[in-house]
């Protein structure tokens, strides 16, 4: 089993599980290819269950897959029977094998040999010993150190660091995404081993649990407690409030604190929380039973669950929420509520004041707080009631960078923003010329040159799995016809070895954050139109097709797409769009940047957009688009 004919290679599933990985089949293909024309290159060969059977014995200790168990959990195990290759198929081999950690006895078919090697060097250096070169690595308080496994089975040891606000957590982001940090350890243990033991930092665990981090981290900046403090203590905290921010400012996040405190002095009324999608309130569910572990210990998710009721566009009917295990169920409520909300949360509230500003007056609570950018919704203060005004100044979400390139489409200035993120990468662009109108060929570019910021993200940050990679597009439309084409361009470049699932915002959000999910072999990329994306934010963005022409009708659309879009990052942007003349984007073609500007000189590094900046200027005093003088430095 598991040889392949030279000539059928090209066609074969070379992964398909039985005998050889895929190049050891191509390899011996080859060899028999050779072996044909000249005998010298004969050789023997040995059947797979002989040698298994002298290598896995009974009473050894083994790493076993456990059926029953994770997808692709193993777990140290030890052998209580061997299979008998003369009476079972060669491809259904099984040991039975006993957990040493449940006692639960099980048949395996995949063992391999158990590792014990970082156990012994735990025991060997202590934990004192090793949370001191990892203190010393991370520049932050280690917690503990413990034997662990990753999903795949592999043993390891895991360092709980103790990160409990924003910035410390993308301190860590980035340190580990350095690769200095394998360096820093292993300098160390080299003086204390000899140099017989190195440690790796699995990065694709590391982002995993870094995502899941940011919904469980309660400590507010200082800036947003003295916010919350003004808002809990301004007219005894009831007054209607008008909390306007920046995008990445944590405005939301300071909503669900100031809620949460308003549930332990009221345990009887409902919240309503209204956002502009479905994504983003099962996003705030997310979050409100994540923090609420912490403020509200003794009120179960289900129960806490109760408390809410949510509305979202059209904006007709109320719904409920519940948990089905992990998942999470909205459900349209039979009756509406009678008795007035305790507090009325309007998220995203420059967009419902476009389309539906009289159900503000609607709604039925003793409080009401609208939640708005800043930046989006200056043209709209006429059409927001009177009421009690604060607002945030300090970007915490994203990187400096992506602060500065984002503010050049801004509909609304503000100099006194700043962020106290890190320095980031800088913008990634790339854009493409078409001399042809045929929309197909154009979905066909699009997919091509997304296929090509994808390989750049996956060389770039290596161990980055596609669920923290958002490609947004700019409608349901140009999501359907572009899907088709990036499904065919993704199939031909990565089966069968990897395989993507491309999934809208609602998939990955409707299931709350458990632990370490096993690897399916199969990743899943976020492919979502930007409207979907109000409130959200990933670790990598893809901004694709969202440019347009400068027209005085749509001017304000278009910057604020490319706004919003830009600033759902808290790492990387990537911007993916077709070359139009007198477009938004068109500046970036003649663009070039010293590499100097972009070295980090500390907390007051500023990265100058002057071009972006002329571009938007010229915008508003010509019909004809930017006249962009180029190349610009």
């Amino acid at each position: 089993m598991g040889k392949v004919h030279w000539k059928k290679l090209p066609t074969s599933n070379l992964w398909d599980g039985n005998g050889l990985g895929g190049s050891q089949k191509a390899e011996v293909a080859y060899l028999d290819k050779m072996r044909r024309e000249n005998p010298a290159f004969d050789y023997d060969e040995v059947d797979v269950t002989r040698f298994l059977s002298s290598q896995f014995q009974v009473g050894d200790y083994v790493d076993a897959l456990d059926p029953h168990g994770q997808s692709n959990s193993y777990s140290m195990a030890k052998i209580l029977q061997t299979p008998n290759p003369t009476e079972t198929d060669d491809t259904e081999m099984k040991w039975l094998v006993e957990s040493k950690d449940t006692g639960i006895t099980f048949h395996a078919k995949c063992v391999r040999h158990a590792a014990h090697a970082l156990e012994e060097l735990h025991q060997f250096l202590g934990t004192d010993f090793l949370k001191k070169i990892f203190e010393d690595a991370l520049k932050m308080n280690v917690k503990s150190i413990k034997a662990a496994r990753l999903p795949s089975g592999k043993p390891s040891l895991a360092v709980q660091t103790d990160v409990t606000t924003i910035q410390s957590a993308q301190d860590l982001r980035d340190r580990v995404l350095r690769y200095d940090l394998d360096i820093l350890l292993n300098r160390t243990l080299a003086e204390r081993c000899q140099g017989d033991v190195e440690l790796a930092v699995d990065q694709t665990v590391f982002f995993d649990q870094y995502a899941k981090s940011l919904l469980t981290l309660s400590e507010l900046t200082n800036h947003q407690k003295q916010k919350l403090d003004e808002l809990l203590n301004h007219d005894g905290g009831l007054q209607d409030i008008h909390l306007s921010a920046p995008a990445g400012s944590g405005k939301t996040f300071l909503a669900v604190h100031y809620l949460l405190t308003k549930i332990k002095l009221d345990d009887q009324r409902q919240v309503l929380y209204i956002a502009p999608s479905r994504p983003l309130i099962l996003h705030f569910i997310r979050w409100v039973i994540m923090n609420a572990a912490s403020q509200l210990p003794s009120t179960s998710p289900e129960d806490l669950l109760k408390r809410f009721a949510f509305m979202h566009r059209p904006y007709e009917w109320h719904m409920t929420a519940s948990l089905q295990g992990s998942r999470i169920v909205l459900k349209e409520m039979r009756a509406q509520p009678k008795d007035a909300f305790l507090l009325a949360i309007f998220d995203e509230a420059h967009e419902m004041f476009k389309w539906n500003s009289e159900l503000f007056e609607k709604v039925n609570a003793v409080q009401k707080m609208l939640l708005s950018d800043i930046s989006q919704s200056s043209f709209l203060h006429h059409k927001f009631p009177h009421m009690f005004q604060s607002s945030l100044s300090e970007i915490v979400r994203s990187t400096k960078r992506i602060m500065h390139g984002a503010s050049a489409f801004r509909l609304h200035k503000n100099d006194l923003i700043s962020c106290i993120g890190t320095t980031g990468p800088p913008l990634k662009t790339f854009l493409f010329e078409m001399s042809s109108g045929n929309k197909d060929e154009e979905y066909q570019a699009y997919a091509k040159q997304t296929l090509d910021a994808l390989w750049h993200t996956m060389k770039t940050y290596p161990s980055l799995r596609g669920n923290h990679i958002a490609l947004l597009v700019p409608d349901r439309r140009f999501r359907e016809e572009f899907k088709h084409h990036l499904s065919r361009h993704l199939e031909a470049e990565f089966a069968p070895a990897r395989t993507f699932s491309l999934v809208s915002f609602e998939d990955t959000l409707e299931f709350i954050p458990t632990a370490f999910q096993g690897d399916c072999g199969e990743d899943t990329l976020i492919l979502d139109w930007d409207e979907n994306a109000k409130g959200l934010e990933h670790l990598v963005v893809l901004c694709i097709g969202l440019d347009a022409e400068i027209d005085s009708t749509t001017d304000n659309l278009t910057r604020s797409r490319l706004y919003h879009a830009i600033t759902r990052a808290q790492l990387q942007v990537l911007v993916v769009n077709r070359l139009l003349h007198g477009g938004w984007l068109e500046f970036l073609a003649t663009l070039k940047l010293k590499s100097e500007i972009f070295e980090d000189s500390g907390a007051q590094s500023e990265i100058r957009m002057d071009a972006a900046s002329r571009v938007v200027e010229l915008a508003g005093r010509t019909e004809h688009g930017p006249q962009v003088e180029g190349p610009h430095k």
